[in-house]
């Protein structure tokens, strides 16, 4: 009978046994639906060993009644699923953090975000963590990974958040450690996961219930002293891995007996996660061991649950997800009996057999002695081979159909596993069918580009919550130079998301990233043969991209201070083109232009950036930095005279007037101001202007750049 009550709410007391009695019923429905039994035997075929006749792939184990059968595994299941896994995960995820706004210092913490994540991605090891849960998802329908703050301590007295003395902890698991509601129609529908973690039971008493702790005045109620000293013995008593009757069906102990080391410290922790609803608006978190001892109650202390998942494909209709390989199990069992067949058929008459008419008169021993002279009476007796190890053609044809069908229901083709047919010549039929193979596998790799997004948007939020103190870290910049960094969680305040762009087909082979190189080398964008190493390793351009990445931010920042009234000059280095062109999006509105402070900032800002380009000091400065100056866009024509070369009609310098070699040239006609009439002088940026040509100007000459005329 349904109860009204909801076991989620259940108070602190009572939590451990609720959670207690969901994971004895799930597994109940786990091993009663034959889920479980479909997920091991696909785990022990994918690891090389038959679940129905122990035949492994690492030697010849005797088979039948009195062992007569030579039994051998070839174990085409593993290197379909590795294949899977390969066009899956080859191209590295490139997670990009998305901020909340498009202003210049939500940039700033995208570019911050961005090196956390490559620090976490390096060193906790988290591009290796997401393949491993594709590799479960492959094998066994599901993959987990779980992103939490990793605490020293936690509290097992009342409900405490998490400390910011921690860092993030990712975890693996399957999906036999995922308890759930098997009877909500999706994964996405559940409102409560229960995980359960193995945990060193002394790790475990020292986290939840450290045994230093001050006695407290005697009374006669249990003090939070006692209650820890008891909470202790109980995570020191709970059964160990090897004596819970439930682990008996995991991977290791069907595989290898593992019962046989006969010794374990570690014990089952279950965590409960409720999401936040109507029911519980703060959610749930609760810690419990196997008996119902509660370890830890509180609200959820993260946005979401931090469950994460990958599927091939969902079972519809379910919770539960669904791979390619437990269609193979029966082939691949299939195969490793007729292989088994014709290995015991070779194996037993492989030694050649001769045959003689009774009574022939030849002497047996010579034959076991391998004489080559053989000598007998009776001519009917001519001894002959007498060949056993005939195997019908049927047999090698069905093999090779049966191998032809797995290909066909992994969507792996001869081709991606490195066997091309022979019809199939050119490069570009071979490039069509192998594509055909990504195109299969493209709904676990959007699962898996999932995946990648949900982990790294989890640990920028519990970054942002829980690292309260300054950490430093090394990130990787343009060429992989290393440098250290140091931010907090409010450094990265405005960052909400992260994406994964999926790369193109051409960017996952080398030839096609050699054509973007090569592209890029005659469009004259790569300059370094760094800079082309780094296209053919990865196919990424964002180490080209940092230098125009920082200016753009910088605009960003600049355009910001100057709309707020703020005084913001141009070094020698800007590209000062560009900064033009991008602030003059800030006068892009009527209410701008009509607030005289802020024309004033901006043509002062923009005056600066003409008198840089127009410095005759800067010239090679500017070449050197692949921009055009301005005092060299402005010469004249070397048809019309210059020193030391021809004029017109190719006159010599030095005569009808022209300088002679090493004379100093003229000066260029420069445009005039038409408010003044002045020449445009290059050494201020511009010609003074009289105090009566600026009357109803609203855009007088700027204290910053005196004297610079304006536009």
């Amino acid at each position: 009978m349904a109860s009204n009550k909801y076991f989620a709410k259940a108070p602190i007391d009572t939590i451990g046994n609720e959670i207690k009695e969901k994971v004895n019923q799930y597994y109940n429905f786990m091993n009663g639906s034959g889920i479980f039994r479909r997920q091991y035997r696909s785990s022990v075929h994918y690891y090389g060993v038959s679940p129905t006749t122990n035949a492994t792939t690492d030697l010849i184990r005797p088979g039948g009644k009195a062992g007569q059968l030579s039994m051998i595994k070839v174990n085409h299941l593993r290197n379909l699923g590795q294949h899977l896994l390969q066009l899956t995960t080859s191209q590295r995820p490139s997670p990009q953090p998305i901020a909340t706004n498009s202003d210049a210092k939500s940039q700033k913490e995208a570019t911050v975000a961005k090196g956390i994540l490559d620090y976490y991605s390096r060193e906790k090891r988290v591009d290796r963590k997401l393949r491993d849960a594709a590799e479960l998802a492959i094998l066994s329908g599901e993959g987990f990974v779980v992103t939490t703050w990793d605490q020293k301590q936690y509290s097992t007295i009342g409900s405490e958040s998490n400390s910011p003395d921690g860092d993030i902890k990712i975890q693996v698991i399957p999906s036999s450690e995922v308890i759930r509601d098997p009877n909500k129609q999706k994964f996405e529908d559940l409102d409560w996961i229960i995980t359960r973690e193995w945990v060193s039971k002394f790790e475990a008493a020292d986290k939840y219930a450290p045994e230093q702790v001050e006695d407290d005045v005697q009374t006669e109620q249990d003090t939070p002293a006692d209650l820890i000293r008891q909470i202790r013995a109980k995570i020191l008593g709970q059964k160990t891995k090897l004596e819970y009757d439930r682990t008996r069906m995991t991977l290791l102990n069907w595989m290898f007996n593992t019962n046989l080391f006969g010794q374990s410290d570690d014990v089952a922790i279950y965590t409960m996660w409720h999401r936040k609803s109507a029911a519980l608006p703060e959610g749930r978190m609760t810690i419990c061991l196997e008996d119902g001892t509660v370890l830890f109650d509180g609200a959820l202390p993260y946005d979401v649950i931090p469950v994460r998942r990958i599927v091939p494909g969902d079972l519809v209709g379910s919770s539960f997800g669904y791979t390619p390989l437990f269609d193979l199990l029966a082939i691949q069992e299939a195969i490793d009996a007729l292989y088994s067949a014709i290995t015991t058929n070779q194996m037993t008459f492989g030694v050649q057999m001769i045959m003689a008419m009774k009574g022939s008169d030849i002497d047996y021993k010579s034959l076991a002695r391998g004489l080559s002279f053989i000598e007998y009476s009776n001519p009917d007796g001519k001894p002959e081979p007498l060949n056993l190890t005939h195997t019908p053609a049927e047999v090698f044809q069905f093999i090779t159909q049966l191998e032809t069908v797995m290909e066909t229901l992994s969507g792996v083709n001869s081709v991606v596993r490195g066997n091309a047919p022979e019809n199939l010549k050119s490069g570009s039929a071979l490039a069509l069918v192998q594509s055909q193979a990504i195109a299969f596998s493209s709904g676990l790799q959007q699962s898996y580009a999932h995946l990648v997004e949900d982990v790294y948007t989890d640990i920028l939020n519990i970054l942002k919550k829980y690292a309260e103190n300054p950490r430093t870290i090394t990130i990787v910049g343009k060429y992989n130079r290393s440098m250290l960094q140091e931010f907090k969680g409010a450094d990265i305040a405005s960052i909400n998301r992260v994406v994964v762009n999926a790369a193109s087909a051409l960017e996952q082979t080398v030839p096609g990233r050699l054509q973007i190189a090569e592209d890029l080398i005659n469009k004259g964008l790569i300059k370094r043969p760094e800079e082309y190493l780094s296209i053919i390793k990865t196919g990424s351009l964002e180490p080209m991209l940092e230098g125009d990445n920082a200016e753009l931010i910088l605009i960003r920042s600049e355009n910001e201070a100057m709309s707020s009234g703020q005084d913001v000059h141009a070094v020698p280095t800007d590209e000062h083109a560009l900064h033009i062109r991008e602030h003059k999006v800030v006068l892009a509105t009527p209410e701008s232009r009509n607030n005289p402070q802020l024309l004033q900032v901006m043509t002062n800002h923009l005056a600066e950036h003409v008198k840089f380009l127009a410095d005759p000091g800067l010239t090679n400065l500017l070449i050197v930095l692949g921009q055009q100056p301005l005092a060299t866009a402005m010469q004249p024509d070397p048809g019309q005279g210059y020193a030391g070369g021809p004029g017109p009609n190719n006159e010599q310098p030095g005569s009808k007037g022209l300088p002679a070699m090493g004379s100093p040239a003229p000066d260029p006609q420069l445009p005039k101001n038409p408010l003044t009439g002045q020449e445009w002088d290059p050494t201020t940026g511009g010609g003074v202007v009289q105090p009566e040509s600026t009357a109803g100007n609203p855009i007088q000459a700027g204290p910053g750049v005196p004297g610079v005329d304006k536009y």
